[in-house]
């Protein structure tokens, strides 16, 4: 059985090769209050007193994808429920954190991340909404929450210590946001 991802057609054992893979990350999904600098408006982070990585995927609906890749001591919490979301997230470090949650039809995220102490945290709600994160360095926060549809949203930082927040609401809005 194949799926559509980006226009791709991929293979469903492709996922359940993430699936395995994740569980061989996946050792603790203890949560701390908040670890980040700054506010994220996001879950709160995973407490990496372990050692270990957290990753934890919801997904109801059909047609729902997701990659996450972690190399590190980091943490994620993917949530979708819809039709044909897409999300991919991957991060290198230590004691990174990413949080999504989309909830609509065909709402798309991308999110990368290295270095150490980043925190992301997106919310999109509605159809057709797309988010990309890349973020270098340590210390930096980034949240971004888009309600409607049509809405796109990106944040570059490189550097440390940045902390960028995108807020849409309504249809078609645009944003970009480079911290140096």
């Amino acid at each position: 059985m194949k799926d559509v991802f980006n226009g791709k057609r991929i293979a469903m054992g492709s996922l359940a090769s993430l699936i395995g893979w994740l569980a061989i990350g996946t050792v603790m999904l203890a949560h701390a209050s908040d670890l980040s600098f700054t506010s994220d408006f996001g879950p709160g982070e995973p407490g990496f007193a372990s050692g270990g990585q957290s990753a934890a995927i919801r997904q109801a609906g059909a047609g729902n994808v997701a990659n996450a890749r972690q190399v590190g001591v980091n943490g994620l919490s993917i949530g979708q429920a819809g039709l044909a979301n897409a999300a991919t997230a991957q991060q290198s470090g230590v004691q990174n954190w990413q949080a999504l949650s989309q909830s609509g039809n065909g709402n798309q995220y991308a999110g990368l991340q290295s270095g150490s102490y980043n925190t992301a945290s997106t919310t999109q709600q509605g159809n057709g909404n797309h988010a990309s994160i890349a973020q270098y360095g340590s210390a930096n926060d980034s949240s971004v929450s888009q309600r409607g549809n049509g809405n796109q949203a990106a944040i570059i930082q490189a550097g440390s210590g940045s902390g960028i927040q995108i807020q849409q609401t309504g249809n078609g809005a645009r944003a970009l946001a480079i911290a140096r």
